[in-house]
């Protein structure tokens, strides 16, 4: 089974790469996991969609970002919005959660595994 999701750490209301088969996928090569590069590559695309105006800086608004709390914590410098750098680190520290092997990569199983326990 293919899974699809959303960004589960909620800071943002981007998708979190997919797997191929279930629509953009981070799975660049197809085979089933996410290697931290394939993550990485799809963090910049999401980055480069979301910063519309292209400033370097991605606003509340421009993320769809729904949790004000959230936005907070992953805005490290405090100043509203979130930089490249603040943005790719809390997609890496939610790729490290999921990766509960440790072995570089997010299995689908992981996925799953890390989607689940975030919507308790």
């Amino acid at each position: 089974m293919k899974y699809a999701a959303l960004l589960a750490a909620g800071a943002m209301a981007l998708a979190v790469p997919a797997f191929a088969g279930g629509g953009k996928s981070a799975d660049a090569d197809g085979n089933g996991q996410i290697t931290k590069a394939e993550f990485d590559a799809s963090t910049q695309a999401e980055w480069t969609k979301h910063d519309k105006d292209g400033n370097g800086q991605l606003s509340m608004a421009e993320a769809g970002a729904k949790d004000p709390a959230k936005w907070k914590a992953a805005d490290t410098n405090g100043d509203g919005s979130l930089s490249a750098a603040e943005f790719a680190a809390k997609k890496s520290a939610w790729f490290a959660k999921a990766d509960s092997n440790a072995d570089g990569m997010i299995s689908q199983a992981e996925q799953h595994t890390a989607m689940a326990s975030k919507s308790h």
